[in-house]
């Protein structure tokens, strides 16, 4: 994947929620303390940002482009990534919150791996995005479900190969030996049976 590090104008960062992982949005405390420590010239981790046109997506950083909007700053250090799909950018947008983003609620969590599912990311990899196991992430899953969300019912696994969800793979109720029916148990682990 192609990153370019470089100073972007903010006026060039546009408001757009699609790479963001929290219902919330701004915890208001948390960006008031980055927007001092810009003010005061403390070194922060550059955003990470997808080019769209001309204009650029937030992808990790949410809060430092809106302390350095409230700090009156002109432009941010930023690395530029190419995100060519959906799952690619949150993604990148959880591995930026876990390295340097506030932690987030159970709530925003919860959520983010709904998004995450809905995009066709296996439970695997996003456990290892957000930093929880894979049973949390399939409790949340099953959860959705049973809630009515719409999930796909296939996901590209770590090694890059579709396959479909366990809900998906469940055999036929009728037919079928109790042999066959577990070997589809292992099928979303995103790796190889």
């Amino acid at each position: 994947m192609q990153q370019r590090k470089l100073l972007v104008p903010l006026s060039k960062i546009l408001a757009d929620s699609r790479y963001q992982l929290r219902v919330r949005g701004h915890d208001e405390e948390h960006v008031e303390a980055l927007a001092v420590a810009y003010r005061d010239r403390e070194q922060m981790p550059p955003v990470k940002l997808a080019l769209v046109g001309e204009d650029y997506l937030i992808i990790g950083g949410s809060h430092r482009v809106e302390a350095a909007r409230r700090a009156d700053l002109v432009e941010i250090a930023a690395v530029v990534v190419d995100v060519p799909d959906e799952a690619t950018g949150l993604q990148l947008a959880a591995a930026d919150n876990k390295a340097h983003g506030l932690k987030m609620s159970r709530e925003d969590r919860n959520a983010a791996i709904v998004r995450m599912r809905k995009a066709g990311i296996s439970a695997v990899q996003i456990a290892e995005a957000l930093g929880v196991s894979d049973q949390t992430v399939n409790n949340v899953i099953k959860s959705a479900r049973a809630d009515g969300e719409s999930m796909p019912d296939k996901v590209v696994g770590k090694d890059g190969v579709e396959k479909p969800t366990q809900d998906s793979a469940r055999p036929p109720k009728f037919g079928g030996s109790k042999s066959e029916s577990t070997s589809t148990q292992s099928q979303d682990a995103g790796g190889s049976k």
